[in-house]
């Protein structure tokens, strides 16, 4: 069910904060380690968490793939260090993209560990995914690993 508010949701050597009015569900998928979500119906939204061994391929290619599902051309490392948010969790540094598409949004994070690489996506219409943008910020903000 949901998560109390405010509260550590804790597995697998991880926790987080799940952020004011989302609800969590396990993974479900092989590398899906959760799923939030937030709304009903045609406002429903979602962010997966999933986690890959060591790098998942790069960011700049896993950036690039995430482009490519908005509508939007690749970039360089160069546009992608000034497109990207650096934020910190805990003593970890993440990335944070904002994708705009014609008629979807992305906001996704990538958080590299020393054996692993988790991402924290939302994809949804760009109006839905600019509402709640900060709580992909905010969930990442808040995690920590054992």
């Amino acid at each position: 069910g949901p998560q109390p508010l405010g509260e550590r949701w804790k597995g697998d050597g991880v926790s987080w904060v799940v952020p004011d009015g989302w609800s969590q569900v396990a993974g479900g998928g092989a590398f899906r380690v959760a799923t939030l979500t937030i709304g009903e119906g045609d406002d429903k939204v979602e962010i997966s968490v999933s986690k890959l061994r060591g790098d998942g391929g790069g960011v700049l290619a896993n950036v690039n793939r995430w482009r490519a599902q908005v509508g939007l051309p690749p970039i360089d490392e160069e546009q992608l260090k000034k497109d990207a948010k650096i934020i910190k969790a805990g003593e970890l540094e993440a990335i944070l993209v904002d994708l705009k598409g014609e008629s979807k949004r992305m906001v996704a994070s990538i958080l590299p560990t020393a054996s692993a690489s988790w991402y924290f996506k939302l994809t949804s219409t760009t109006e839905l995914a600019g509402k709640h943008a900060g709580d992909v910020e905010r969930l990442v903000k808040s995690v920590r690993f054992e």
